[in-house]
């Protein structure tokens, strides 16, 4: 038989990854949608590429983690 090995690769429950786990879905479901928004708004004002991609992954982020706290996390108290 195969001999199971503990997981060598373990992320901390404190790091930045693990808190980002929670947000997983809203992150899933908004991305697109603010990529989108910022190489409009980008292309118009003509902004740095580098700009665009940290305002998209920020805005991705904190829109997440809203929708996380007053939608997503209200269905799930409705589970129990």
């Amino acid at each position: 038989m195969y001999a199971w090995r503990k997981n060598v690769f373990k992320i901390s429950d404190k790091s930045i990854l693990a808190k980002l786990g929670k947000y997983t879905y809203g992150l899933y479901l908004i991305h697109t949608i603010c990529i989108s928004l910022f190489i409009k708004i980008g292309s118009k004002y003509e902004m740095n590429w580098i700009i665009i991609t940290l305002l998209s992954f920020v805005s991705t982020v904190i829109f997440s983690a809203l929708s996380y706290h007053f939608f997503e996390k209200q269905f799930l108290k409705l589970k129990n």
